[in-house]
């Protein structure tokens, strides 16, 4: 996902190379279109209220507003799984017993010894 902000310059479609205050000058239809058709579009609360000081039609209907806060609550849960992913794995939680000195790595895991078994 990729955050844009009022000084974020596209690099993609009719409006690239225009900042996104630009776009929301000259044509605020077009920042809902990349809400609702570009999956890694998105945009924060603060650019939003910023927004809608230069054009108040902004979100003047929900698809955008309700699409992109899907966007944002998916984005903050793989956010978290991702933390919590590192987290284990920084605790050692995930593994430890990988890191064990009964385990062996050239078999299954239905293979190991009875000490690997013992140690979990």
């Amino acid at each position: 996902m990729k955050f844009y902000y009022l000084d974020t310059i596209l690099n993609f479609g009719k409006y690239q190379g225009k900042t996104l205050k630009d776009v929301a000058t000259e044509n605020i239809m077009y920042i809902e279109w990349c809400i609702m058709n570009i999956d890694n579009f998105a945009i924060n609360d603060i650019t939003v209220d910023e927004i809608k000081k230069i054009n108040a039609g902004f979100f003047s209907f929900e698809g955008p507003s309700e699409r992109l806060k899907d966007k944002i609550d998916e984005w903050y849960d793989d956010q978290l799984w991702q933390q919590q992913k590192e987290e284990d794995r920084q605790s050692n939680e995930y593994g430890t017993n990988w890191d064990s000195e009964y385990y062996d790595d050239s078999l299954d895991i239905d293979q190991q010894s009875p000490e690997w078994w013992d140690n979990l």
